[in-house]
């Protein structure tokens, strides 16, 4: 299933594309929200880590009642030999929420760091890593934890191809009657 990012995004460092060997900083991102509604994704770094960049240890946490709420530890895309951070990432809704520790996708030979992820809502997802890993994408060792009615955790992603490899995570699923 695509995932489609509710706007705004609000980004950590910035919304472009970050490459070479860059190292980025680590940031704190809190977004919530109480009155009217509405939908927001918080980015701990940027729209794509691409060649050796390197993301930050970040913590990405976003809450809205009532509301879509998704959170990213890193980037939308990590590519080429990109490697995420170890980040703390929590999403929480009375609506809809996802949180995912590193990117939603990863490809080339992008390795995901060490997170830990958590999501709370009506209907949760988290994944660990990326919701996509293809080529020889490679994820981290995780803590996920989703609650809520129809929660899913995924240890690394729940779509793996080509090469892809997970990390030693744990994972749980949480139910609210």
């Amino acid at each position: 299933m695509a995932i489609t990012l509710p706007q705004p995004i609000t980004f950590g460092d910035t919304s472009g594309d970050v490459g070479d060997h860059t190292q980025i900083a680590a940031e704190n991102i809190a977004l919530s929200g109480i009155s009217g509604g509405g939908a927001a994704t918080g980015v701990g770094d940027a729209n794509t880590l691409f060649d050796h960049a390197v993301g930050g240890n970040n913590d990405v946490s976003v809450t809205l009642f009532p509301g879509s709420a998704d959170a990213l530890g890193g980037a939308i895309t990590l590519t080429d030999h990109a490697v995420g951070g170890g980040n703390q990432v929590t999403a929480s809704s009375a609506g809809g929420a996802i949180a995912i520790g590193d990117a939603l996708n990863f490809s080339g030979h992008a390795r995901g760091g060490h997170n830990t992820v958590s999501v709370s809502a009506r209907s949760a997802t988290a994944y660990g890593d990326a919701e996509t890993m293809s080529d020889h994408a490679a994820g981290g060792d995780n803590h996920v934890v989703a609650s809520g009615f129809g929660a899913a955790a995924f240890g690394d992603a729940s779509t793996m191809e080509g090469f892809a490899q997970g990390g030693n995570n744990f994972h749980a699923h949480l139910f609210a009657a």
